[in-house]
Protein backbone atom coordinates (compact mmCIF):
# COMPACT_ATOMS: atom_id res chain seq x y z
CA UNK A 1 0.00 0.00 0.00
CA UNK A 2 2.85 2.42 0.86
CA UNK A 3 4.56 1.81 -2.50
CA UNK A 4 1.32 2.59 -4.36
CA UNK A 5 0.90 5.87 -2.45
CA UNK A 6 4.58 6.70 -3.08
CA UNK A 7 4.18 6.08 -6.81
CA UNK A 8 1.02 8.19 -6.94
CA UNK A 9 2.72 11.08 -5.12
CA UNK A 10 5.80 10.88 -7.36
CA UNK A 11 3.55 10.82 -10.44
CA UNK A 12 1.58 13.84 -9.20
CA UNK A 13 4.84 15.70 -8.47
CA UNK A 14 6.25 14.85 -11.90
CA UNK A 15 3.04 16.00 -13.61
CA UNK A 16 3.10 19.21 -11.56
CA UNK A 17 6.75 19.91 -12.53
CA UNK A 18 5.98 19.22 -16.21
CA UNK A 19 2.95 21.53 -15.95
CA UNK A 20 5.13 24.32 -14.50
CA UNK A 21 7.68 23.82 -17.26
CA UNK A 22 4.92 23.99 -19.84
CA UNK A 23 3.51 27.21 -18.37
CA UNK A 24 6.90 28.96 -18.10
CA UNK A 25 8.01 27.69 -21.50
CA UNK A 26 11.22 26.18 -20.16
CA UNK A 27 13.28 24.89 -21.96
CA UNK A 28 11.43 25.67 -25.18
CA UNK A 29 12.72 29.28 -25.62
CA UNK A 30 16.30 28.10 -25.15
CA UNK A 31 16.04 25.58 -27.98
CA UNK A 32 13.97 27.89 -30.16
CA UNK A 33 16.52 30.71 -29.83
CA UNK A 34 19.36 28.29 -30.62
CA UNK A 35 17.45 27.18 -33.72
CA UNK A 36 16.92 30.81 -34.84
CA UNK A 37 20.62 31.58 -34.23
CA UNK A 38 21.64 28.54 -36.27
CA UNK A 39 19.34 29.52 -39.16
CA UNK A 40 20.60 33.11 -38.99
CA UNK A 41 24.21 31.88 -39.22
CA UNK A 42 23.45 29.48 -42.06
CA UNK A 43 22.59 32.46 -44.22
CA UNK A 44 26.18 33.73 -43.92
CA UNK A 45 27.59 30.41 -45.11
CA UNK A 46 25.38 30.56 -48.20
CA UNK A 47 26.91 33.87 -49.35
CA UNK A 48 29.50 33.53 -52.08
CA UNK A 49 33.03 34.40 -51.07
CA UNK A 50 34.78 37.08 -53.11
CA UNK A 51 37.83 36.12 -55.18
CA UNK A 52 41.13 35.55 -53.33
CA UNK A 53 39.21 34.77 -50.13
CA UNK A 54 39.13 31.57 -48.09
CA UNK A 55 36.74 30.70 -45.27
CA UNK A 56 38.43 29.51 -42.07
CA UNK A 57 36.54 27.14 -39.77
CA UNK A 58 32.77 27.21 -39.52
CA UNK A 59 30.12 29.80 -38.69
CA UNK A 60 29.83 30.94 -35.07
CA UNK A 61 26.38 31.89 -33.77
CA UNK A 62 25.25 33.28 -30.43
CA UNK A 63 22.06 34.44 -28.75
CA UNK A 64 21.69 36.44 -25.57
CA UNK A 65 22.15 39.87 -24.04
CA UNK A 66 24.98 40.78 -26.39
CA UNK A 67 24.79 44.56 -26.02
CA UNK A 68 24.93 45.95 -22.49
CA UNK A 69 22.27 45.78 -19.81
CA UNK A 70 19.24 45.91 -22.06
CA UNK A 71 17.32 42.79 -20.95
CA UNK A 72 16.81 42.12 -24.63
CA UNK A 73 17.98 39.25 -26.77
CA UNK A 74 20.16 39.58 -29.83
CA UNK A 75 21.52 37.22 -32.47
CA UNK A 76 25.09 37.21 -33.76
CA UNK A 77 26.57 35.18 -36.62
CA UNK A 78 30.13 35.40 -37.87
CA UNK A 79 32.66 33.61 -40.06
CA UNK A 80 36.41 34.11 -40.27
CA UNK A 81 37.97 34.59 -43.69
CA UNK A 82 41.47 35.17 -44.94
CA UNK A 83 41.61 37.43 -48.00
CA UNK A 84 44.07 39.31 -50.19
CA UNK A 85 41.42 41.99 -50.69
CA UNK A 86 41.43 45.19 -48.63
CA UNK A 87 38.85 46.03 -45.97
CA UNK A 88 37.24 48.54 -48.35
CA UNK A 89 36.99 45.97 -51.15
CA UNK A 90 35.46 43.38 -48.83
CA UNK A 91 33.06 45.92 -47.32
CA UNK A 92 31.96 47.00 -50.78
CA UNK A 93 31.49 43.36 -51.85
CA UNK A 94 29.38 42.45 -48.81
CA UNK A 95 27.40 45.72 -48.83
CA UNK A 96 25.36 44.25 -51.69
CA UNK A 97 24.19 41.36 -49.48
CA UNK A 98 21.30 41.40 -47.03
CA UNK A 99 20.05 38.50 -44.93
CA UNK A 100 16.75 37.77 -43.25
CA UNK A 101 16.30 38.71 -39.58
CA UNK A 102 16.70 35.89 -37.10
CA UNK A 103 13.03 35.77 -36.06
CA UNK A 104 9.75 36.42 -37.86
CA UNK A 105 8.29 38.82 -38.92
CA UNK A 106 10.95 39.37 -41.57
CA UNK A 107 10.20 43.05 -42.28
CA UNK A 108 13.66 44.55 -42.62
CA UNK A 109 16.70 42.85 -44.13
CA UNK A 110 19.88 42.82 -42.03
CA UNK A 111 23.23 44.12 -43.30
CA UNK A 112 26.30 41.95 -43.57
CA UNK A 113 29.35 43.71 -42.10
CA UNK A 114 33.10 43.18 -42.36
CA UNK A 115 35.48 43.54 -39.44
CA UNK A 116 39.25 43.51 -39.86
CA UNK A 117 41.31 41.63 -37.31
CA UNK A 118 44.76 43.15 -36.88
CA UNK A 119 47.54 42.32 -34.49
CA UNK A 120 46.53 38.71 -34.04
CA UNK A 121 47.99 37.37 -30.83
CA UNK A 122 47.55 33.99 -29.15
CA UNK A 123 47.57 34.41 -25.37
CA UNK A 124 46.30 30.97 -24.46
CA UNK A 125 44.99 27.94 -26.32
CA UNK A 126 41.48 29.32 -25.86
CA UNK A 127 41.75 32.93 -26.98
CA UNK A 128 42.75 35.05 -29.93
CA UNK A 129 43.22 38.73 -29.21
CA UNK A 130 42.26 40.93 -32.09
CA UNK A 131 43.01 44.63 -32.09
CA UNK A 132 40.48 46.27 -34.37
CA UNK A 133 41.33 49.93 -34.57
CA UNK A 134 41.76 50.95 -30.88
CA UNK A 135 39.46 48.44 -29.20
CA UNK A 136 40.40 44.96 -28.13
CA UNK A 137 38.25 41.95 -28.93
CA UNK A 138 38.89 38.47 -27.60
CA UNK A 139 37.77 35.60 -29.81
CA UNK A 140 38.02 31.92 -29.11
CA UNK A 141 39.33 29.79 -31.99
CA UNK A 142 37.02 27.02 -30.77
CA UNK A 143 34.00 29.19 -31.63
CA UNK A 144 34.92 28.80 -35.28
CA UNK A 145 36.05 25.18 -35.03
CA UNK A 146 39.74 26.05 -35.24
CA UNK A 147 42.36 24.29 -33.14
CA UNK A 148 45.03 26.27 -31.28
CA UNK A 149 47.70 25.04 -33.67
CA UNK A 150 45.71 26.26 -36.66
CA UNK A 151 45.05 29.59 -34.95
CA UNK A 152 48.78 30.17 -34.43
CA UNK A 153 49.33 29.81 -38.19
CA UNK A 154 46.83 32.59 -38.95
CA UNK A 155 48.53 35.91 -39.31
CA UNK A 156 47.71 38.50 -41.92
CA UNK A 157 44.62 39.42 -43.92
CA UNK A 158 42.17 38.00 -41.38
CA UNK A 159 38.62 39.33 -41.37
CA UNK A 160 35.35 38.49 -39.68
CA UNK A 161 32.23 38.63 -41.83
CA UNK A 162 29.31 39.03 -39.44
CA UNK A 163 25.73 40.07 -38.95
CA UNK A 164 23.95 41.16 -35.79
CA UNK A 165 20.20 41.28 -35.20
CA UNK A 166 18.74 42.87 -32.07
CA UNK A 167 16.68 43.52 -29.94
CA UNK A 168 14.16 40.83 -29.23
CA UNK A 169 12.17 40.30 -26.05
CA UNK A 170 14.03 38.53 -23.29
CA UNK A 171 12.50 35.05 -23.22
CA UNK A 172 15.65 33.16 -22.27
CA UNK A 173 17.92 33.11 -19.21
CA UNK A 174 20.82 34.24 -21.42
CA UNK A 175 19.21 37.70 -21.77
CA UNK A 176 19.54 38.72 -18.13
Amino acid sequence: MKTIIKRILISILAIFILFLMWITGFPYPFYLNNYHAHQFGKQLTRLELPPQTVKIGHVYTAYGNLVGQSNKGGYFAGILVQSNLSLDQLSQYYSTYKIKPAEPPYHFPIDVEVFIIKGLNIKSPDSLDAMPFKNKLTLSPRWFGISSKEAKKLSENLYMIYSFDSPYKANDIRCY
